[in-house]
């Protein structure tokens, strides 16, 4: 099965479409407020996996439910290995 990744760079961000993304913004100041561009995206990948401290849970709620306003799964794992098991598994 073939698939698709886009990536477009502009404003010091990369953004990613395709099939399914795992995003890590551990290292990124103000990860959660990386999330609100969700708000303003048209269309998402049917899964995105983002990788980021439990501290930060309660910010990544809002990124959910815009998300699923759009279709799109959306969930904050708090490592590489479970997440890339979650999207695999949507892929079987």
């Amino acid at each position: 099965m073939g698939y698709r990744i886009d990536f477009r760079v502009g404003g010091g961000v990369l953004e990613a479409s395709g099939e399914h993304v795992l995003v890590d913004v551990r290292g990124l100041h103000d990860s959660h407020g990386r999330l609100r561009t969700l708000r303003a995206a048209k269309d998402l990948p049917p899964r995105v996996a983002v990788i980021d401290a439990w501290r930060n849970e309660r910010y990544c709620i809002f990124a959910e439910m815009a998300a699923r306003r759009l279709g799109c799964r959306l969930r904050r794992f708090e490592d590489h290995r479970t997440a890339l098991a979650w999207l695999r598994s949507a892929a079987a």
